[in-house]
C-alpha cells in the first residue's frame, strides 16, 4: 500500500477512500522525514492524511514530505487539515480540484505547486498556512473561495490569473506580509473582508469592471496610502476602508452613478443623499455634505483635526470612533442627531 517512516514513537494516521472500501494505516518508527502515498491506480481521491496531534510526541515532527500518486484527480475537503508538520507536497498534474479546507492549518507548509489543470480552489483551502511565502494560482481558476488564503501571514506575493471573476469573502484576510497584489480586469466583486488586515499592502488597483466592494474589504490595511473607486462601482459595504490609518488619497471615477469625491475632498460621498460614507486623515468635507455617515472615519487613528461644514445635520453612529489622535472638533449648530459611539475612544479630545 505504501511506505511510511515515523518518528519519536509518534503516530501517523492515513485514511484514504477508494471505490470499494476505506483503508487505515498506523505506522511507528524512528525518523519521520519522508512519506510516499503509493496506491493502486483506481484511487482517484485523497480523503485524509493527518498527524495525530493527540500524541504528545507529534509536536516534535519536522519536515514531513508527501508525494501524491499520479492517479489522483481531486484533493478532497479537509484532506490534509491540521497536518501541522507538512512542509512540502507534490500535487500531480491530473488534479483538477482542491477541496474546501484541504490544507487548512498546514502551518509548516513552505511551498506547494498547483498543477495548471486545477480549476477550483474552494473555501479555506489554504487557511492559516502561515509559512507559505508565495503562490501561483493556475490560469484555469475563475473564483477564489472564501477564506482561501486567510491567515497566510508569510505570503509576500501571489499571482491571480486573468480568468478570475470573483474574490470571495475573507479570501486574503490576515495576509500581513503581502505588499502588492494585482486584481484581474475580469473581477466584478470583491467580497467582504477580502483583504482585511493586509497590513503591508501599500497599493492596490481596483479594476474598472468591479461593481461591488464588500464590507470591511480593505479594513485595517494600515500601509495603504491611496484608493481609487472605479466609475462602475455601485455598492460599497460598511467599513470598507476602516482602519486604513495611512490613507491620504481617495477618489471616485467620473461618471459613477452612485458615489463621488467632489471638490477634491479625499473622501467617498453618496451622491443622492450628500452623505460622506468614507474619509481619511486628509479629508476635507465639502460644504454640500449634509451627513457624516456611520463609521465614516472609524479607526482613522491618524486624523488630528477635521472641520465639519455648517450644512451637516447628522453624524452617524461610530462616525469618529477610534480616532485616537483627534484633538479638536467643532460641531455645527445645525446638527440635530449624533449617533451612538460617534466619538467613542477619541482619547485625545
Amino acid at each position: 500500500m505504501g511506505t511510511c517512516y515515523g518518528g519519536n514513537n509518534g503516530k501517523i494516521t492515513i485514511l484514504t477512500d477508494c471505490c470499494e472500501r476505506s483503508k487505515y494505516l498506523y505506522t511507528y518508527a524512528y525518523t519521520l522525514s519522508y512519506y510516499i502515498l503509493d496506491f493502486n491506480d483506481y484511487f482517484s481521491h485523497i480523503y485524509s492524511v493527518s498527524v495525530d496531534e493527540g500524541d504528545c510526541y507529534a509536536r516534535e515532527y519536522h519536515h514531513l514530505f508527501i508525494a501524491i500518486p499520479s492517479s489522483v484527480t481531486t484533493i478532497a475537503d479537509e484532506a490534509f487539515k491540521s497536518c501541522k508538520s507538512l512542509t512540502r507536497i507534490n500535487i500531480p498534474s491530473g488534479v483538477t480540484k482542491i477541496g474546501s479546507s484541504a490544507f487548512y492549518d498546514c502551518r509548516s507548509l513552505t511551498s506547494i505547486e498547483i498543477p495548471s489543470g486545477v480549476t477550483e480552489i474552494e473555501s479555506s483551502a489554504f487557511y492559516n498556512c502561515r509559512s507559505l511565502t508565495s503562490f501561483e494560482i493556475p490560469s484555469g481558476v475563475t473564483e477564489i473561495g472564501s477564506n482561501a488564503f486567510e491567515g497566510c501571514s508569510s505570503l509576500t506575493s501571489i499571482e491571480i490569473p486573468s480568468g478570475v471573476t470573483k474574490i470571495g469573502s475573507n479570501a486574503f484576510e490576515g495576509c500581513s506580509s503581502l505588499t502588492s497584489i494585482e486584481i484581474p480586469s475580469g473581477v466584478t466583486k470583491i467580497g467582504r473582508n477580502a483583504f482585511r488586515r493586509c497590513s503591508s499592502l501599500t497599493s492596490i488597483e481596483i479594476p474598472s469592471g468591479v461593481t461591488e466592494i464588500g464590507r470591511n474589504a480593505f479594513s485595517k490595511c494600515s500601509s495603504l496610502t491611496s484608493i481609487e473607486i472605479p466609475s462602475g462601482v455601485t455598492e460599497i459595504g460598511s467599513n470598507a476602508f476602516e482602519g486604513c490609518s495611512n490613507l491620504t488619497y481617495m477618489s471616485v471615477g467620473e461618471g459613477n452613478p452612485k458615489y463621488d469625491s467632489r471638490d477634491n475632498s479625499n473622501a467617498i460621498i453618496e451622491t443622492s443623499s450628500n452623505t460622506l460614507i468614507s474619509g481619511c486623515k486628509s479629508t476635507t468635507i465639502p460644504s454640500s455634505v449634509t451627513e457624516i455617515g456611520s463609521s465614516a472615519f472609524y479607526n482613522c487613528s491618524s486624523l488630528t483635526s477635521i472641520e465639519i461644514p455648517s450644512g451637516v445635520t447628522e453624524i452617524g453612529y461610530s462616525a469618529f470612533s477610534g480616532c485616537s489622535s483627534l484633538i479638536s472638533i467643532e460641531i455645527p449648530s445645525g446638527v440635530t442627531k449624533i449617533g451612538s459611539s460617534a466619538f467613542y475612544d477619541c482619547r485625545s479630545l
